[in-house]
């Protein structure tokens, strides 16, 4: 009689488990809030670079999509430039809430306008596998115990995997000209 009662409250607790886990991966998620702002000039040798910071204002991580997920699009003299990728780019690796990440854009010297324009990933629902990963990646746990590692990593690959969300995000076509003293310091090194 014991034994059939700790049978039913292990099932039960088994079954409350699977409900809830189905509850929080299966609740859909607020969308994301990413802003990319322009913060200034800079200059690197006879280089002159714009600093756009992209930031997560929302509640939950945003990561790169892809190689290419920074994109400078200039107009020049000459014609339209479009880089993948900008030289001197900080790749991003995901923003967490509250936090930004800064890269450059180059800007030649005859640019008459310019946009940066960012490419992000999220997802619509908890991505299980990716959440205990981050979590996993925070803690110490990671680099002292290589085998316990390899064997989570293998069950979290067992877990199933929601569909990813795509989103961009631009500045509007800037034509601001830099300050004097960075223009002239630029046109100084020549």
């Amino acid at each position: 009689m014991k034994a059939s009662f700790w049978k039913l409250l292990l099932l039960s607790a088994v079954f409350l488990f699977c409900i809830a886990a189905i509850w929080y991966l299966g609740r859909p998620l607020p969308p994301p809030k990413v802003s990319l702002k322009f913060q200034g000039f800079k200059v690197r040798g006879t280089n002159m670079y714009a600093v756009v910071s992209l930031q997560n204002e929302g509640d939950r991580r945003v990561r790169p999509a892809g190689r290419g997920c920074l994109e400078e699009t200039i107009e020049t003299k000459g014609g339209w430039i479009t880089n993948h990728q900008p030289e001197f780019t900080a790749i991003f690796i995901g923003l967490s809430s509250s936090s930004n990440e800064l890269f450059w854009v180059h800007l030649p010297t005859d640019t008459l306008r310019w946009r940066a324009t960012a490419y992000y990933y999220h997802y619509k629902r908890h991505n299980l596998r990716e959440e205990m990963f981050d979590q996993l990646a925070t803690s110490r746990v990671w680099n002292q115990v290589e085998p316990f590692w390899r064997a989570i990593r293998w069950c979290l690959s067992l877990l199933p995997e929601p569909r990813e969300e795509f989103g961009e995000i631009s500045t509007p076509f800037l034509t601001n000209k830099p300050p004097v003293e960075v223009d002239s310091a630029n046109n100084a090194q020549r």
